[in-house]
């Protein structure tokens, strides 16, 4: 289960003390927090493009995330992610891969 990021002091965490790792057309910072299940936001411009292409994107990166979270891959604490206008177009697969790298990385740093 993946809870969304709601409070502020979660986003100045974030901000402040937040890891930030970077694979091909994801970004991804993470913050560790006292939460149960990990928090998720997304952070998409409007030159990302329109509103229907950027809750595209959002909906596809919830998704990858969810299901690296369902095989236990995905450490508690709060993510903001940010993508390139081209994750639209980037396989599902791909998307899951970069995700994943991510998260390795967020491990290793922690």
């Amino acid at each position: 289960m993946i809870w969304r990021v709601t409070r502020r002091e979660t986003f100045l965490a974030l901000r402040k003390e937040g890891i930030k790792v970077r694979s091909g057309l994801v970004t991804m910072v993470f913050a560790p927090s006292e939460t149960q299940h990990p928090q998720l936001a997304f952070a998409l411009h409007r030159r990302f493009g329109n509103a229907v292409k950027r809750n595209r994107a959002r909906r596809r990166l919830k998704e990858a995330f969810t299901l690296l979270d369902s095989q236990n891959s995905v450490k508690t604490g709060a993510y903001l992610i940010s993508a390139s206008p081209k994750v639209l177009q980037a396989p599902f697969k791909e998307l899951i891969q970069q995700l994943s790298i991510c998260l390795q990385k967020v491990e290793n740093a922690t």
